[in-house]
């Protein structure tokens, strides 16, 4: 008996061993990470933090471990806006979806450091799986410096360039207009064919290099925003008198169809809007909505403005279109994004405008979002505080 427990005993601490060379070696590999690293548990609380991650912030990780990320106030997003931007929003739809977030430099989040100014940073949250269930959130997270100079790079060469761009592509546009109407002389048929089809071009042309002006002025944080008190019944209707001339001149739309608006709110008192902004935005949804709608996919166009269920301002861009399938969804607010049955009906579309609207849109305070059925239709709205817009100090304002 005695030679079976001294037997059992040296069992055990092999065991003990080995798993205090196995904590050693993940401590190293923690500490060897160049990524910072903060762990914490379903209940938010902070269970871990690599050595990494304690400099980046410039605080020990005793001051860290045991307190709640609700009370973590060094990651902070330029473009938060009451809060729901915040980390611990990010955090929260991890623990509740189990999804993976990503913050790129174009997110802007810093890491606010007492006494050493903020630093950009790019972050991976993502759940915390043992056995299939989650046990908590790991976030990574390093210095963005040199990446955010890169973009800013980036946005200040395409600013430039689309610039450049803009002036002789607008003077090619007036000349094919010039020559297609009649106070330059008879064209031939033909003639007027392939002048239509440069004037077409231009005008596709203009369109993406004011999406590319409006992604760099969006993402380099000069986007201003002014609000102004704004009838936004009228307002609405007003941008759907104006798109009803594109659904006309559309050579397949389906015979009868129009664009419908149901105001359901009655009369109420003006809101604080920033109209330009707002105008580009239901004017995408509706370009959107009548390119890919036609007589297949029947029915009117229908714009409604209603208030949900907090009281927040909507409103709904409907139509009976080709839709968006399931698996393409969730790309649908990515920069450059397609779905391959918009490409097959339309070449034409940077991919873009609803990308900035998304960017923009969550900039003023409002929320932007969708739902749709491949094959019948969708529905994209923009949803407004009762108090409107916020305003946002910029040096410039979309390009339309």
């Amino acid at each position: 008996v005695e030679a079976r427990l001294k037997k059992e005993k040296q069992k055990l601490l092999t065991l003990k061993n080995q798993i205090q060379h196995k904590n050693e070696r993940l401590e190293a590999i923690l500490s060897s990470m160049g990524e910072g690293m903060l762990v914490s548990d379903k209940k938010g609380k902070i269970v871990l933090v690599n050595q990494c991650g304690s400099t980046i912030m410039r605080v020990s990780p005793k001051d860290l471990i045991g307190t709640s990320i609700d009370t973590l106030m060094h990651f902070v997003s330029k473009r938060d806006v009451d809060s729901r931007s915040s980390y611990c929003d990010l955090v929260q739809s991890v623990v509740k979806d189990t999804n993976i977030v990503t913050v790129t430099p174009t997110d802007d989040f810093y890491c606010q450091r007492v006494g050493a100014g903020d630093v950009p940073i790019t972050m991976v949250i993502a759940p915390l799986l043992t056995s299939g269930k989650n046990n908590g959130v790991i976030t990574l997270f390093r210095d963005g410096t040199q990446e955010k100079e890169v973009d800013e790079m980036k946005n200040t060469f395409v600013s430039f360039a689309s610039h450049q761009l803009r002036t002789p592509l607008t003077g090619i546009r007036w000349y094919a207009e010039e020559l297609l109407g009649s106070d330059v002389g008879r064209i031939t048929k033909k003639q007027r064919v392939l002048i239509a089809g440069m004037y077409e071009s231009t005008k596709h042309m203009i369109t993406l290099v004011n999406d590319l002006l409006n992604v760099s002025r969006v993402e380099s944080g000069k986007l201003r925003i002014s609000p102004e008190p704004i009838d936004l019944s009228s307002f609405v209707h007003d941008v759907v008198v104006d798109a009803a001339p594109l659904l006309a001149a559309k050579e397949d739309t389906a015979p009868g169809a129009e664009i419908v608006y149901n105001n359901t709110l009655g009369t109420f008192a003006p809101i604080m809007i920033d109209g330009t902004l707002l105008r580009q935005v239901i004017h995408n949804f509706l370009t959107n909505a009548i390119k890919y709608s036609n007589a297949i996919h029947t029915g009117d166009i229908s714009v409604s403005l209603s208030k949900d269920k907090h009281g927040w301002f909507v409103v709904s861009v409907i139509d009976h279109g080709i839709g968006i399938a399931k698996s393409e969804q969730m790309y649908v607010f990515d920069k450059f994004f397609r779905a391959q049955n918009a490409s097959e009906v339309t070449m034409s579309g940077t991919g873009l405008g609803l990308y900035v609207a998304k960017l923009v849109v969550e900039d003023a305070g409002c929320t932007l979002g969708f739902h749709s059925i491949k094959g019948k239709g969708s529905t994209f709205f923009v949803t407004i505080p009762p108090e409107g817009m916020v305003s946002k100090d910029g040096t410039r304002e979309l390009s339309v």
